[in-house]
């Protein structure tokens, strides 16, 4: 074994060094009933929110507004029983709140912030409110410096769903079906400085009870009464025991943190200057190991750094590693990361000795009076003599440049990007690369911007191309148009308003014969009303797109959703495609959703919904509404031909 190699193959830093600070203030108001103001610290962000438990992590958030100090801030009512996770989201990021009271496991590889209110109201679990920036950091580092208690969480669903054919304009049959999911979550210090992640598929499984193939209601009927009475969880999970699906533990010292997770945990995400490099679906397989460096280690003089290295195998049995360095001082920022797959499944002693890939990513970024000035690269190296070896050296490239400037008083601001990937042999281990870097053997430049003018119009726009790697201009250039404008109105007494329109064209440069150069692909709009009648009709939030991305099919859309008192909302959508082979033209949906109060319970969500040749939740479990770009995520053909009943019960802490 080439001792020398496997040195330097592992020794690799990361840093991400603090933006922002958070600020949890829980205030007492006696009869059971509490106060949690969320104040975060972001002096760039043009817009916050606070997402979490309390608004079913529905997005963007709750929406942020700046305070006296210029600080974000938010005020939501809570009980002194409940257990609220949280995170921040601005402009499509989802933010983790490093200094929260308490942490718990978000499912994808990061954590949630977590506040327990009876802990802190208790002592406990000091929220540390009313203290200055410097002291919220110190105070909260030390309250949050001992054990944190292993707490218990929960995703479950038990729902029914009736399935018919919507053929001829017919209802007709085709069965009912029990779907139920649940997912035990145990995450806390199994003792001090020593953190843990249990998570246990009780049942997941798909019921039938009526089917149209051979299963009578009679016979259904009594399989679901004998199984919930003699074995419910195999039942319920569709004939399978309750499994282990995720264990994760390790240690944090002021020097090094470690963790190891098996079974489908999930590798410790990351992002890079510009890239996702590890994606937060990564599963471990067969098991993975972290090293990062502990707060001790975290800053040199002044400079922040960050180190973390993950041998792993989670590429398919075969053994793998990835390992990061970054650091920040002043306006510089600067990473460097490694990553390598080994050719070896079974033999330690040489996993080492024939890497099937390694890569380098290297960037760099630095920002000065608004502008920012970032650079990512890219190289891939494999075997010798193997397929990816005998590729050209440019085709194992892969290249992203952003220039992009926000004035300080964030009334308008822009961002060019230029990506490069070479062909195939450009290919991150970890990462979805289509996404992050692009398709292979193409290059895309992207402008966007906005412009705001005083509290009320905000203009947007998005220019991008995607052009091949060799002689570009012989082939076709989809050129890709999307403007947008928000209005915000919510100030308004007689009628808080915000409405949100965009719209996206496509121009080929070389269109297929017969088809035309300029096409609108969809138009949109959104239209967010406050509180209309406080206390009975709390908003309603409006989407309407007509969808153009099947250029033989238009599919409109209009879906509505109304928070009614005492935490009902009601949902209610259609739509109408037209076209070339449209047979079902009329769609339809209707839901309702009613969190219970019961906090003994964790307050739970019934739901109910109809749909009929369109589906707009898109998937079991879902009380909420699945939206892309003002329209049903599924899109034009999602669920033409079939409808569905459903009732349902959920649990999600």
């Amino acid at each position: 074994m080439n001792y020398k190699k496997f040195v330097l193959t592992i020794a690799a830093l990361l840093c991400l060094c603090m933006t922002g600070f958070a600020e949890i203030a829980v205030k007492d108001l006696g009869s059971g009933k509490v106060e949690i103001t969320f104040t975060y610290k972001d002096d760039k962000a043009s817009e916050m929110g606070a997402i979490g438990s309390f608004n079913s992590w529905t997005v963007p958030g709750t929406a942020m507004t700046r305070n006296g100090a210029n600080l974000w801030e938010i005020t939501v009512p809570a009980l002194a029983t409940d257990e609220i996770q949280y995170k921040f989201y601005s402009n499509g990021s989802w933010i983790v709140d490093a200094m929260s009271p308490d942490k718990k496991d978000d499912g994808y590889g990061g954590t949630n912030g977590l506040i327990i209110v009876a802990d802190i109201l208790s002592g406990v679990t000091p929220a540390v409110p009313g203290v200055a920036p410097v002291a919220v950091k110190t105070a909260v580092k030390a309250a949050v410096g001992g054990r944190q208690k292993v707490s218990f969480g929960t995703m479950t669903y038990l729902e029914s769903d009736t399935t018919f054919d919507t053929g001829d304009k017919k209802f007709k049959p085709l069965g009912t079906a029990l779907n139920a999911k649940s997912v035990w979550k145990f995450n806390g210090d199994l003792v001090a400085g020593m953190p843990g992640r249990i998570e246990i598929t009780t049942y997941n499984g798909h019921s039938k009870i009526i089917d149209k193939g051979g299963i009578e209601a009679a016979d259904g009927l009594q399989n679901l009464a004998a199984g919930l009475v003699f074995n419910p969880l195999y039942y319920l999970g569709g004939n399978k025991k309750p499994s282990l699906d995720k264990f994760s533990f390790g240690f944090d010292t002021p020097f090094l943190v470690y963790e190891t997770g098996y079974v489908n945990s999930l590798l410790p995400a990351h992002k890079n200057l510009l890239w996702d490099t590890v994606v937060d679906t990564q599963l471990a397989n067969d098991g993975y190991s972290s090293f990062a460096l502990g707060t001790k280690l975290k800053n040199i003089g002044d400079v922040a750094i960050d180190a973390a290295i993950v041998p792993n195998k989670s590429q398919t049995g075969f053994f793998g590693m990835y390992g990061f360095t970054s650091a920040e001082a002043g306006i510089v920022k600067a990473e460097v990361q490694y990553e390598m797959l080994s050719s070896n499944k079974t033999e330690e002693a040489k996993i080492f000795k024939d890497l099937a890939q390694q890569n380098i990513l290297a960037g760099a970024s630095a920002s000065m009076d608004g502008f920012t000035l970032t650079a990512q690269g890219l190289v891939s190296s494999y075997l010798k003599d193997s397929p990816g070896d005998k590729v050209s050296a440019k085709e194992k490239v892969a290249l992203s440049i952003l220039f992009g400037y926000a004035d300080y008083y964030e009334t308008w601001g822009a961002n060019a990007r230029y990506d490069y990937r070479g062909g195939l042999g450009a290919k991150m281990l970890y990462a979805d690369n289509a996404e992050v870097i692009g398709l292979p053997a193409t290059q895309k430049a992207d402008l966007n911007g906005f412009y705001k003018i005083g509290y009320w119009f905000t203009g947007k726009g998005d220019l991008s191309a995607v052009l091949a790697t060799e002689k570009p201009l012989t082939v076709n250039i989809p050129v890709m148009i999307k403007p947008g404008v928000i209005v915000n109105l919510e100030t308004l007494k007689f009628m808080p308003l915000t409405v949100e329109v965009a719209t996206q064209f496509c121009y080929d440069t070389k269109p297929i014969v017969g088809d035309k150069s300029f096409n609108l692909k969809w138009a949109g709009a959104k239209l967010a009303f406050g509180a209309l009648v406080p206390g009975v009709l709390d908003g309603i939030d409006v989407y309407y797109k007509m969808d153009r991305t099947n250029k033989d099919v238009m599919f409109n859309s209009l879906l509505s959703e109304f928070n009614l008192a005492h935490a009902l909302k009601a949902q209610a959508g259609f739509g109408l495609r037209s076209g070339t082979g449209v047979v079902n033209a009329l769609g339809f949906a209707l839901g309702v959703n009613y969190v219970l109060p019961i906090p003994a319970a964790k307050t739970p969500v019934v739901y109910s919904q109809f749909v009929y040749n369109m589906d707009p939740y898109n998937e079991e479990g879902s009380y909420t509404y699945d939206i892309t770009d003002f329209g049903p995520d599924n899109g034009i053909a999602g669920s033409d031909g079939t409808g569905a009943l459903r009732f349902g019960m959920k649990w999600d802490f």
